[in-house]
């Protein structure tokens, strides 16, 4: 039960920053929706549909990197005496690691502050890039269990909505602001409000 819990919020988390996102991108959001059209038209996407919408995974994998749901891995354990860096570090050390730190550093990503999907894509944009530090479900022996079963929801749910939804922000409501959020063991955005319109 704690393995569907677990991933329950965490995905449900992301979807809500796909939401967030997409309507504060709306260029990407397009960029996005006009991908899924082209190569699976209306049709229900399945996860053999990987690697035929690159610019899609690539921004749902730059949400990951921009929310960082879960800001901090699992722990780890020293098995043996270690030294890191000039540290010493004693066995059976319990060790903690700040994902979101790799994923705001700035000497790896450029201009980490900046929402860009393209930096997951190879030259011609005609497949996602895989990247050391990009680590949204920890690493090691200690990563997240249910990463291949996120990793399909948020590839069928964020096709699905952006088939079907196009999110604009709220007239009615500030904008929302995603370095606003609810910090906790996942981090979560602040209370929104966006317009969904059918396509």
């Amino acid at each position: 039960m704690d393995f569907f819990e677990a991933g329950g919020e965490t995905v449900g988390s992301t979807l809500s920053w796909v939401l967030l996102y997409m309507a504060l991108h709306p260029e990407v959001q397009e960029k996005c929706r006009q991908e899924i059209f082209n190569c699976l038209g209306v049709r229900e996407p399945t996860m053999n549909d990987r690697g035929t919408v690159p610019y899609t995974e690539a921004t749902i994998m730059e949400i990951q990197r921009c929310s960082s749901v879960a800001p901090s891995g699992l722990e780890h354990k020293a098995l043996e005496d270690t030294e890191l860096d000039g540290y010493t570090i004693k066995k059976d050390t319990l060790l903690f690691y700040n994902i979101n730190s790799f994923f705001l550093d700035r000497d790896y990503w450029g201009d980490p502050e900046k929402f860009r999907p393209e930096r997951f894509l190879n030259d011609d944009g005609s497949k996602t890039l895989k990247y050391e530090r990009f680590i949204p479900f920890g690493f090691g022996k200690r990563v997240c269990m249910g990463e291949s079963l996120a990793k399909a929801e948020l590839f069928i749910f964020t096709i699905m909505i952006l088939q079907n939804l196009r999110i604009k922000i709220s007239a009615n409501h500030a904008k929302p602001d995603p370095g606003q959020y609810e910090a906790g063991i996942t981090r979560s955005p602040l209370p929104f409000h966006v317009t969904l319109e059918a396509i």
